[in-house]
C-alpha cells in the first residue's frame, strides 16, 4: 500500500525497528488509539489489571487479538459477570459486575476486615467494581464502572464524593454528579439551586425566560465554572487532577426514586445512561 510506504513505515521506523508490540494498561484504551495501531500494522496488546489482584487480569495475545477487549482471563483465573447482589447473570454475555476468583486475589486489605468483607466473598469471589461482558470466546469487554471511583485515562484514580460535597457548600448549587470515567479530564453535571439562581440573574440584570435559558447562559456558566475553581483547587486538599474543567447545568432535579435511591444515594450508572449524550458532548 502507498500509505504503508509513505506514513506507517516511517512510523514504525521511529520505533527503533525492533519494537515488536506496545502494552496498553492503566486506564481504558480509546477506540481511536486501538485502530490507529491497527492501521500502521502494529499490533497493541491492551491488559487490565488491579493492585488488589497482583495486579494482572489478562491481557490480549497475539492468538486473540479481539478488538475492544482485555483478552482472556489469565492463567488460573476465573471470571463471571454478577449482579449488584453478587450473584451470577444467567447470561454471562449481558453487562454486569466483573467477579474474580484465583491464586493472585489479595488476601484482603491490611487491618480492615470489614472493607476486606464487602469485596471478597466467603467461597473467594473479588468484587472489582468494574463493569463488564464476555464474548462468545470468553475474552472480557470492560465497559464502565459499577464503584464511585472514576479512573482518568491516564490511570488516576478519583473519589467524586468528596469533590461533589465541596461543590454543594456554594448556595447556587442544589446537586452535583462528578463524571469523566476513561476521560483526560473530569467534569460535573450541575443541577442548580432554582430560587438562588434566578436571584443571581435579577441581580446581574440577566434577562430569561425559562430556568433553561439561564442553564445555557455564558454569563451564569462562567459563574459556576468559578465557583468550580473557587472550591476544588490545592488550597482546599484538592489534587491538580482532581479539578472540574467541563460542566453543563441540568435544569431538572435528580428524583428519589429515579436518579437517587430511597438512602438519597446518586444511582452513578443509571444517570450516565441517561444523560450519555450531553457527557459525550460534554467531552467531544
Amino acid at each position: 500500500m502507498l500509505g504503508d510506504i509513505l506514513v506507517y513505515k516511517t512510523i514504525r521506523q521511529k520505533t527503533g525497528g525492533c519494537l515488536r508490540c506496545p502494552i496498553s494498561g492503566g486506564g481504558a484504551l480509546p477506540e481511536y488509539v486501538d485502530h490507529f495501531f491497527s492501521a500502521i500494522n502494529m499490533e497493541l496488546l491492551e491488559g487490565w489489571g488491579l493492585t488488589e489482584t497482583s495486579p494482572v487480569n489478562g491481557v490480549r495475545v497475539f492468538e486473540r487479538l479481539v478488538p475492544k477487549t482485555v483478552g482472556a482471563p489469565a492463567p488460573e483465573m476465573e471470571i463471571r459477570i454478577c449482579d449488584e447482589n453478587g450473584v451470577p447473570l444467567s447470561n454471562q454475555h449481558e453487562k454486569g459486575i466483573v467477579f474474580l476468583k484465583g491464586p493472585n486475589i489479595m488476601k484482603g486489605y491490611y487491618k480492615e476486615p470489614e472493607k476486606t468483607k464487602a469485596v471478597i466473598s466467603k467461597d473467594g469471589w473479588f468484587n472489582t467494581g468494574d463493569l463488564g461482558r464476555l464474548t462468545l470466546k470468553g475474552d472480557l469487554q470492560l465497559t464502565g464502572r459499577a464503584k464511585d471511583t472514576i479512573v482518568l485515562i491516564g490511570g488516576e484514580n478519583i473519589e467524586p464524593g468528596p469533590i461533589e460535597d465541596k461543590l454543594l457548600e456554594h448556595p447556587l448549587i442544589y446537586q452535583v454528579m462528578v463524571v469523566g470515567q476513561d476521560k483526560k479530564v473530569i467534569g460535573a453535571l450541575i443541577i442548580p439551586q432554582e430560587e438562588n439562581l434566578i436571584e443571581f440573574a435579577k441581580k446581574h440584570s440577566i434577562s430569561f425566560g425559562t430556568l433553561q435559558d439561564l442553564c445555557v447562559n455564558p454569563f451564569i456558566l462562567e459563574e459556576y465554572r468559578k465557583i468550580c475553581k473557587s472550591k476544588i483547587n490545592l488550597k482546599n486538599g484538592f489534587r491538580d487532577y482532581e479539578r472540574i474543567v467541563n460542566i453543563t447545568l441540568l435544569k431538572d432535579p435528580f428524583q428519589v426514586g429515579v436518579e437517587i435511591t430511597h438512602s438519597l444515594k446518586l444511582k452513578r450508572n443509571f444517570i450516565l445512561e441517561k444523560y450519555k449524550s450531553i457527557i459525550d458532548k460534554m467531552f467531544s
